[in-house]
């Protein structure tokens, strides 16, 4: 079951497990599925790391200190230079409010990629955004939302930030899937579709829908009162 906690955080993803960076644990203290770590050195988060790593017990980690940012900070500390990434990906609309999706390797995701020296996060998100749904027109709105998540590559960890922005395309343009690169189509989905995907996915993902449907969706209309 999801949870809607109110404090704010820092998530970072390893495989579907997040690792949440909070000011106040007291909203997870009931959770039988969090494991609280409190930090006062970056060993703490190394350990529970490896912890979780090799031992998944807990659906979601918990460190917390008073201070989210240094967390945060510490964390990104433990990946050396060569192993941080930073990436850039589009959350693109429609005219008629749809969503742009591709799927890649079995599972539905957002067109995304790693930036090149040369290129601010931006340029890489619309180079991307275009080589992989064969769009040429995209216009940028507004930086949308950050992710992280962290995974293994030839036995060291690499941790991926990943900056979204919002864009605008018209379904007019034709999608062209970049087959190359895995991936089988693009297609533009409604808002109201959006949760059946969400099955099928990737986890660090679902916040990034979770976010459009907050802002992008209808609200449902008030129930009328039967006494009227």
């Amino acid at each position: 079951m999801q949870q809607n906690y109110q404090s704010p955080t820092f998530r970072v993803y390893f495989k579907d497990i997040p690792l949440i960076f909070t000011e106040d644990p007291a909203p997870y203290a009931g959770d039988p599925d969090a494991l609280l770590v409190p930090v006062h050195a970056p060993q703490a988060i190394l350990e529970a790391m490896e912890y979780v790593e090799n031992m998944p017990m807990h659906t979601r980690i918990v460190f917390h200190n008073g201070d989210a940012r240094s967390l945060m900070e510490q964390f990104k500390g433990l990946f050396p230079e060569g192993n941080y990434l930073l990436a850039g990906g589009g959350v693109v609309f429609d005219e008629n409010n749809r969503l742009l999706m591709i799927y890649r390797n079995r599972r539905w995701d957002l067109p995304k990629g790693k930036k090149e020296p040369h290129e601010t996060v931006e340029q890489a998100a619309m180079r991307e955004t275009r080589e992989e749904t064969g769009l040429k027109t995209l216009h940028v709105r507004a930086p949308f939302m950050v992710t992280y998540h962290y995974y293994y590559r030839e036995g060291k960890r690499m941790l991926k930030e990943t900056h979204w922005f919002e864009m605008e395309a018209t379904s007019r343009e034709p999608l062209v899937p970049a087959h190359h690169e895995g991936i089988e189509k693009v297609q533009w989905m409604p808002l109201d579709g959006l949760p059946e995907v969400f099955s099928n996915t990737y986890a660090n993902l679902l916040q990034v829908f979770e976010r459009v449907l907050q802002q992008r969706a209808p609200q449902p209309d008030e129930v009328a009162d039967p006494s009227e």
